[in-house]
């Protein structure tokens, strides 16, 4: 009799514990299902928000569009301006009167090349040159002025001496040409007064003519560089 009872109470604590096992096994596995079911319905609601933001933008757009200005075309959209004969022909006149011009270009290019080709056919020699890096332009284009080549290694710090490079191209000019023309790219960053510098360069040398990029234009445009830095004529 002792035997069958303590058989039973054996057989009801193993039952017990097998039922309390199982029901935290259940528990662990509902709890992560749970969660994931939480997450993906969070993220089912944010994709469908997303979705009804981009409708309502495309529609947005798409009456936007409707009621959009037009935008008209004239000739020198078709043509260009720079393919004119007497657009060129203005722009040598006033080179040779100003000595020094500013000019607005489109940023895809091109149309500078044409305005140099045509100073090349009026007998101007083309030097082409970068603002950047430029330094001083009385020094570098002009007078004798030093050169630190970057030391590598164990190489000393040396410094070379050079003469103007504007003086050397002119001294080299073959014979029946003009003179340099001067064309300075990206000349936006230079300063007023090295701005300054070139104007008066142009206007005390007759053979020396300057042309200085100092932006980005719809068209090719050009004025007086003095205009820039409000330097009267001489």
């Amino acid at each position: 009799m002792a035997q069958s009872c303590s058989s039973t109470c054996i057989s009801t604590l193993v039952c017990s514990y097998t039922q309390r096992e199982t029901s935290s096994v259940q528990k662990s596995v509902c709890r992560p299902q749970k969660a994931l079911a939480a997450r993906d319905q969070a993220m089912f609601s944010s994709s469908a928000r997303n979705l009804k933001a981009t409708a309502s933008s495309r529609s947005s757009m798409g009456s936007q569009h409707k009621q959009g200005a037009t935008c008209a075309l004239g000739l020198f959209d078709l043509i260009g301006g720079d393919l004119l004969r007497p657009n060129l022909g203005t722009f040598i006149k006033q080179l040779e009167k100003e000595g020094s011009l500013g000019m607005l270009t489109p940023p895809e290019g091109g149309f500078e090349g044409r305005f140099a080709n045509t100073a090349r056919r009026e007998g101007w020699h083309i030097m082409n040159l970068n603002a950047r890096g430029l330094g001083d332009p009385q020094a570098y284009l002009t007078k004798v002025h030093g050169v630190r080549p970057p030391p590598l290694g164990k190489q000393p710090i040396q410094r070379f001496y050079e003469p103007g490079l504007l003086n050397s191209v002119l001294e080299a000019v073959p014979e029946g040409k003009k003179g340099v023309c001067l064309i300075i790219q990206e000349a936006f960053v230079l300063t007023k007064t090295e701005l300054s510098y070139l104007v008066v360069l142009a206007q005390t040398t007759p053979n020396v003519k300057v042309v200085c990029e100092m932006g980005y234009g719809r068209m090719a445009e050009w004025k007086p560089l003095r205009a820039y830095v409000d330097v009267r004529p001489l």
